[in-house]
């Protein structure tokens, strides 16, 4: 935790992603840059936070707080901020980048997009 932010909660919504590995499928969780220029784990307390500061496309998990601290620490995230200002050029998922990526796990993808 950052000195001086709210109390965090014991459920936390981070941007994530599926990482098979081995066969299994692991959750990733996403570092960004802040807007203050640090690199930290964004987590949030709503998803409509969450959304908010990365995009509608955003891949999330609801996970335990506890969980994703430690995971941190072990890959060297010197922090998890909450509910943070997310660096307007910090890389977003768009609804293409999202399709391939599906498509790349060999799943059903996303449905097409309506005009």
């Amino acid at each position: 935790m950052t000195p001086g932010q709210p109390p965090f909660p014991e459920l936390v919504f981070v941007p994530a992603r599926p990482h098979p590995s081995g066969g299994s499928r692991e959750v990733a969780c996403e570092a960004r840059t802040l807007a203050d220029g640090t690199v930290a784990l964004p987590v949030f307390s709503t998803v409509e936070r969450l959304v908010a500061a990365l995009g509608h496309y955003q891949p999330w998990a609801c996970v335990p707080l506890r969980t994703v601290q430690a995971a941190m620490a072990r890959d060297g995230v010197p922090q998890v901020v909450l509910d943070p200002a997310v660096h307007p050029s910090a890389w977003r998922w768009q609804e293409d980048s999202l399709r391939a990526f599906a498509d790349s796990l060999g799943g059903p993808g996303l449905p097409a997009a309506r005009t």
